[in-house]
């Protein structure tokens, strides 16, 4: 049964309303027929909705309920933690036009929406569905997001809601609802990243200071420099050369700027290579030590490793940060893009080219990159590598205005990013946002392996080996 939601929850949840309400969106009709719920018996199926599943066996639990005189759709898993089903209607919808898909639902402590529950518009032309939930109090929630399919004329079409993959979890939907709304809107940024100098003789703050300014007359919303950006093995604190440069030029052409160096704490005694950003008036905003060192760093140069992986608001979007070596390991820039950032910034002194894409892809987000030797770089949402897109793909919706510049010895790259674009993988697990966005809303799977991989990264020893395949000899007396 439904518990009755505190005055708090009340006053939230009408709230939230009331906003998406004023958006526009809240009065426009609904094209789901029977969206609330209110038509059908108690106990039966909502009035036009019917059931699936792939196999009988399989089948969650789908039927009406009712408390104070209003209806819900209730659905669980029965007791069976392999249950995978969904409950539809039909519905007509016009390509080339946007929805707004949103369901408002309660759920019982024990069940992850993004795990187990799956909001979808399916098409014959593939299938998208909701991405983002909001949690409210009292264990309500709102899903929502954006649906678009390309063309022309008017096509039949399925809302389903899928239960999946959960045993005991309970959920009980109060509405909904699919209704026109304004396309996604573009959102524009300028990105502005560097390579070399080669010759270690010329790296250093005066390269990137002309750098700053060829990117601050490019009219850049945010630069980036290499790693150690003063100097390999050169150390300063938080009020060092490289930090007034970064915030200077930051403060005089009102863009973010960032990079990293060595950076000194005289408190702890302690040595990071850190992350700095700063923002369009020049002040510290953000700060990211580096997690995975670099093998040198930490035996020959004492630096320690960093322990957290922030996440920062800008003005056009969310950043984060990985440093170098941190990117022959897949946990920083997945972390980063599921905290919900745009933009992964890898400034480095070298790495390997072919891993970008594979960043990029495995996260949904553009990655920028500044280094010394191993060449700029910009990647989009899906990976591709637009400095070296074939030329008769040109400048798309998605990105305009690729320029590369030589400076001082050096290679400034600037490109101008969509962060909306609507650009989805091809094979993406099944239901396709039309906007870039982090895996977590296709993880198709009952156990998440995070614990498991952590345990076999710590665990040291090896239990297949026998001390008598060793020689006599080179046993231990």
């Amino acid at each position: 049964m439904i518990k009755n939601r505190s005055l708090s929850g009340i006053v939230l949840y009408t709230g939230l309303i009331l906003r998406l309400a004023f958006s526009g969106e809240e009065g426009k009709a609904n094209l789901i027929p029977n969206g609330d719920f209110q038509g059908g018996i108690v106990n039966g199926l909502p009035r036009g909705w019917s059931t699936n599943a792939p196999r009988p066996s399989l089948a969650p639990i789908f039927r009406l309920e009712e408390e104070n005189n209003r209806r819900f759709l209730y659905a669980s898993g029965g007791g069976n933690p392999d249950c995978s089903g969904w409950i539809s209607t039909r519905i007509m919808i016009e390509l080339g036009k946007t929805y707004w898909f949103r369901a408002r639902f309660r759920i019982s402590g024990d069940l992850n929406p993004l795990q187990h529950l799956v909001f979808q518009v399916v098409t014959d032309k593939g299938s998208q569905g909701i991405a983002e939930f909001h949690r409210l109090e009292d264990n309500w929630a709102l899903g929502e997001g954006r649906v678009c399919f390309q063309g022309q004329g008017t096509i039949p079409a399925e809302a389903r809601i899928i239960f999946r993959l959960c045993a005991e979890g309970k959920l009980w939907i109060e509405s909904v609802s699919l209704s026109e709304t304004t396309p996604v809107p573009q959102r524009w940024v300028r990105v502005a990243c560097t390579q070399g100098p080669y010759r270690l003789e010329d790296y250093g703050l005066e390269a990137f200071r002309k750098a700053l300014d060829v990117c601050g007359e490019g009219k850049t919303d945010l630069a980036l420099l290499p790693e150690y950006c003063s100097g390999e093995g050169t150390t300063e604190t938080l009020s060092g050369v490289s930090a007034q440069l970064m915030s200077e030029k930051a403060r005089q052409y009102r863009m973010y700027v960032a990079g990293t160096i060595g950076r000194y704490d005289p408190l702890t005694d302690r040595l990071y290579n850190s992350a700095l950003l700063f923002d369009r008036q020049g002040n510290l905003m953000g700060l990211y030590d580096k997690i995975h060192l670099y093998g040198p760093e930490l035996h020959e140069g004492g630096v320690t490793p960093g322990t957290k992986v922030p996440v920062f608001q800008t003005d056009f979007g969310k950043l984060g940060f990985m440093t170098c070596y941190d990117s022959w390991f897949a946990d920083v820039a997945e972390l980063v893009a599921l905290k919900g950032a745009d933009i992964l910034l890898f400034p480095n002194l070298g790495y390997d080219r072919g891993l970008m894409h594979t960043r990029a892809l495995d996260n949904c987000i553009n990655v920028v990159t500044s280094s010394r030797s191993g060449g700029y770089g910009v990647w989009d949402a899906v990976g591709r590598d637009l400095v070296n897109l074939p030329s008769e793909s040109g400048q798309d919706s998605y990105y305009k205005d690729l320029v590369r510049i030589p400076v001082a010895n050096m290679g400034v790259l600037m490109v101008t990013l969509d962060l909306n674009a609507p650009r989805n993988q091809e094979m993406n697990g099944g239901t396709r946002m039309p906007v870039p966005r982090s895996k977590r809303h296709i993880a198709n799977m009952r156990f998440f392996l995070e614990q498991e991989i952590q345990r076999e990264k710590e665990r040291w020893w090896v239990e297949t080996i026998s001390l008598s395949s060793f020689p006599s000899s080179s046993r231990t007396p």
